[in-house]
């Protein structure tokens, strides 16, 4: 991404300036698979030398601690930022950094962060358990891979050395944050959802009398 004047992201991490950023937005958990992350970083760093990954979330600071290390010992440290929690600005100036996300998690019911990154027109690469990987990947908004670090990396250089794939994954992404996650739909998918525990509940209740 180029920098871009008053940019929070490139401001607090000048390494990121004229570098390719990735995204990892969500908490920093072990189920979150971020050591396949990082070991996919490497092998994409020979095919992408100006790579860079934006790692923002919280979590225990012990788990945070091995994961820096393990940066350290892949010899990636130079090229991953941690931001730590971000929102308002700072976490639209992440997205704005980024080129593609990535959440290579092992599971994940929903996950409003990919969502996030489809409304700004971001392609997202994810963990076959991201619940919502295989709609992403049918409209070829990103990709649903297996959460390995060979799938992760084989994922994001497809889009990061395609530039044409790039840009059209990033024009389903916004369509599919319309069509799927707008505020209409959503809005829609609630009130049956409300509808339907409600039936429920009134069953149940006449089959308790």
């Amino acid at each position: 991404a180029s920098a871009q004047s008053g940019d929070l992201m490139l401001t607090e991490f000048p390494m990121l300036n004229n570098r390719r950023c990735l995204l990892y937005l969500s908490r920093i958990d072990p189920k979150k698979n971020i050591e396949a992350l990082l070991e996919a970083l490497l092998a994409c760093k020979k095919e992408v030398p100006d790579i860079a990954l934006i790692i923002c979330g919280d979590g225990d600071r012990n788990y945070i601690s091995e994961l820096k290390m393990l940066a350290v010992k892949l010899n990636i440290a130079d090229c991953v930022v941690w931001p730590g929690h971000v929102s308002g600005t700072m976490k639209a100036s992440a997205f704005g950094t980024a080129e593609l996300f990535v959440l290579p998690s092992y599971s994940e019911n929903f996950g409003i962060a990919p969502v996030e990154a489809l409304s700004v027109g971001l392609p997202c690469v994810l963990g076959e358990g991201v619940a919502v990987a295989s709609r992403v990947a049918q409209v070829g908004a990103g990709l649903s891979v297996a959460p390995t670090s060979v799938a992760v990396a084989q994922g994001i250089l497809s889009f990061m050395l395609n530039p044409e794939a790039m840009a059209k994954a990033a024009i389903q992404a916004k369509k599919l944050a319309v069509s799927d996650y707008g505020v209409n739909t959503m809005g829609d998918r609630l009130f049956d959802l409300y509808n339907g525990l409600t039936a429920a509940r009134t069953t149940a209740r006449k089959s308790a009398v």
